[in-house]
């Protein structure tokens, strides 16, 4: 996550594939650029568990993403807002369920749901299958 002489030295952790894989799992189309934005994401979080630390999604991994993609952060917000609402509405209930349990499908599927508990879903969904 830190730049040296200019070069990008962020790189994605083991996981990238699970993430990937649940990405596709949760209906996230991965023609939109939210997808590649959600993908950044929780790879930073689970590289940033690895290393026993908690990030703050507005202030530190939007920030970065960003940088990563060299664009702004309201710009990665809407994204993933977008990628986000067009997963969950192209969900049917059941195949949530089926995919992240009651609880979570849940908290997924009430009101609106939030760039940031989608993403932590993920995340969670990632690091313990």
């Amino acid at each position: 996550m830190d730049t040296e002489e200019g070069v990008d030295t962020y790189t994605y952790n083991k996981d990238e594939r699970r993430v990937v894989s649940a990405l596709l799992r949760f209906g996230v189309n991965p023609k939109l650029k939210g997808y590649i934005f959600i993908k950044d994401c929780v790879c930073i979080i689970l590289m940033a568990d690895n290393c026993g630390r908690s990030l703050n999604m507005s202030r530190e991994i939007y920030p970065e993403v960003a940088r990563i993609h060299n664009t702004n952060v309201a710009d990665v917000e809407r994204n993933i807002r977008f990628a986000v609402s067009s997963a969950i509405n192209a969900l049917a209930v059941n195949s949530l369920v089926s995919v992240v349990g009651k609880g979570s499908a849940s908290l997924l599927m009430r009101h609106k749901t939030t760039s940031k508990n989608f993403i932590k879903v993920i995340s969670e969904y990632v690091r313990f299958n």
